[in-house]
């Protein structure tokens, strides 16, 4: 007999809302769209998919690309701020010294130093996260405008100089927010389910799960297992582990009545008494200190406590 699931409202479809059906449960998966990019992004996919990441020097360069790209982001604020200064230094009848003119031009070539460092580690190898952008500074003194031409002032905000901003477009290279936000620890996450995935599990990330109490639990992993009929839920940290996380964790995996709750982290976990509890609660499972282990080892590790 066919199961009859009937829809109540437009709220949810098949891409934002995912039931499963057990003997036992009924959950609703729903996945943050907005964390959710491997599938839409062909560079963060091959890093994924490389194998044994947590072994490789090129999880080093992934996070040097971040640090040089948000540094870039962070130049890039810190231009319009010195403008808006200068520009009330101007008003209150002060002049405009060169000296404090010249940092305008210090902060575009520090942003183009970084560039040309994020594309140098991306082709020395081969990892290609980053994507040029077109940027618009003043031709004159160099204060960044923005980066869409059709929004741009016809002449420059600071110095007041026309320009011709169809010609004037600089190309740097970096990460967005977005991807910078996945790097710094959502692709742990996707990393770690796609190693439950190669051990017969089908997971769902980066989303939340209703509880039997009615409250929806952010969780980073959820997977099933068809042949074994169980659930598991993960838990994802790239840093140290607090108690906050632990007892998180354990709310989660009794609310969502969970099969076994997952912790998995790159650091150790020094604190002793968390890691007690972990033993000494049935389900729930630590496996923790990960950077530097390959693949094959974390599957054992993962097989060995299910």
């Amino acid at each position: 007999m066919a199961i009859i699931l009937e829809q109540l409202d437009n709220e949810y479809n098949e891409e934002t809302c995912s039931i499963l059906l057990g003997k036992h449960f009924v959950l609703k998966f729903s996945p943050d769209q907005k964390r959710n990019i491997l599938h839409s992004n062909q560079a963060i996919e091959n890093l994924i998919n490389t194998e044994n990441l947590l072994v490789s020097p090129i999880l080093g360069k992934v996070n040097s690309i971040v640090s040089f790209s948000k540094n870039i982001l962070k130049e890039l604020g810190e231009n319009i701020k010195f403008q808006d200064f200068l520009n009330k230094i101007a008003k209150s009848g002060l002049s405009k010294s060169a000296s404090l003119s010249s940092i305008l031009n210090k902060s575009k070539e520090d942003i183009l130093q970084l560039s040309n460092d994020i594309q140098k580690i991306e082709k020395d190898n081969d990892l290609f996260l980053a994507q040029d952008r077109n940027l618009y500074f003043c031709e004159s003194c160099n204060a960044y405008l923005g980066e869409t031409s059709q929004l741009l002032p016809p002449k420059c905000t600071y110095c007041q100089t026309n320009t011709n901003w169809s010609a004037s477009h600089t190309a740097v290279r970096f990460v967005d927010s977005q991807v910078a936000d996945y790097l710094t620890g959502l692709w742990f996450e996707d990393y770690m389910a796609k190693l439950l995935n190669s051990l017969g599990w089908k997971t769902w990330c980066h989303g939340s799960i209703m509880g039997s109490s009615g409250i929806d639990h952010q969780v980073d992993i959820l997977a099933i297992n068809n042949s074994q009929g169980r659930t598991l839920i993960g838990e994802c940290k790239t840093g140290k582990i607090n108690k906050e996380q632990v007892f998180d964790l354990s709310a989660q995996y009794y609310d969502i009545k969970s099969n076994l709750g997952f912790l998995f982290s790159l650091q150790p976990v020094d604190n002793n008494r968390l890691k007690d509890y972990m033993k000494r609660t049935a389900g729930l499972c630590l496996l923790d200190n990960l950077k530097r282990i390959t693949d094959e080892e974390i599957k054992k590790q993962i097989q060995n406590n299910l």
